[in-house]
């Protein structure tokens, strides 16, 4: 996983749209871009889907 990867979100709020990944923390936490909102989620949380 690295900055500017395309995902798509599992669970939550934001479940089932597209984003970017915008930074990577610790322990497989990624800080991603929804509609020019950040946000962190986990590794369960996401399905990567490409660059």
């Amino acid at each position: 996983m690295k900055i500017g990867d395309r995902i798509i979100i599992t669970e939550g709020r934001y479940k089932d749209e597209r984003a970017t990944v915008m930074n990577v923390l610790d322990f497989d936490k990624v800080i991603v871009r929804i509609n020019n909102i950040d946000i962190a989620i986990n590794r369960e949380q996401y399905i990567k889907i490409g660059k």
